[in-house]
């Protein structure tokens, strides 16, 4: 089994194997790390995700923003691998992507925001190494978004957050040329920054 596919197996397993409650402890902390930092204070164009197969979930995130008068955007997945992001509000309708089942809002292009006009995004993640690295559920969405970064002396807009458990850190993601680091990775203990 190609080494990605098999990190990838054995970081899913484990995150499956957290209690509901261990996982919404270290989840909180996490939160924590981002709405205490100066990095979610100065943006104001924030885009999360809603979180899916244990994923670190960032809704109090959004919360928080909403409360601050921060707008915020969800990804809807397209099919050319793509995400477009639209503004989301917290009453809007979510329904389960097609093929995914991922919730996204319906899409409408005079709500949706260039990727290059985000301050922040909050990436989801299944393992991250400390040169940034990220390694995803495979789709390859986010690095088909955020390939304009690819050669931009970073950080710039928009900042890559990834939202992590400290144990998905591990020594090599095995990166693929086409991957897109992440800018930091917030987890329970701290935000690593790259």
């Amino acid at each position: 089994m190609h080494n990605r596919a098999k990190l990838r197996q054995q970081m899913r397993a484990q995150r499956r194997q957290l209690s509901v409650k261990g996982q919404q402890t270290m989840a909180d902390k996490v939160v924590d790390q981002v709405c205490n930092s100066t990095l979610f204070y100065q943006s104001k164009h924030i885009a999360a995700y809603i979180a899916h197969a244990g994923e670190i979930d960032p809704s109090p995130i959004l919360r928080l923003a909403w409360q601050l008068k921060k707008i915020c955007y969800l990804p809807v997945m397209q099919p050319q691998k793509q995400l477009f992001f639209m503004q989301y509000e917290d009453n809007d309708q979510l329904t389960p992507h097609c093929n995914y089942k991922i919730l996204e809002p319906a899409l409408h292009s005079e709500k949706v925001i260039a990727s290059t006009m985000l301050d922040i995004v909050l990436v989801p993640l299944v393992a991250f190494d400390r040169e940034g690295n990220r390694l995803g559920m495979g789709s390859g969405y986010y690095d088909v978004t955020f390939a304009f970064l690819k050669n931009v002396k970073r950080p710039t807009k928009p900042y890559l957050l990834g939202l992590a458990y400290e144990w998905q850190c591990c020594e090599s993601t095995y990166p693929e040329e086409w991957d897109i680091k992440l800018d930091a990775i917030a987890t329970e203990n701290t935000i690593h920054f790259i």
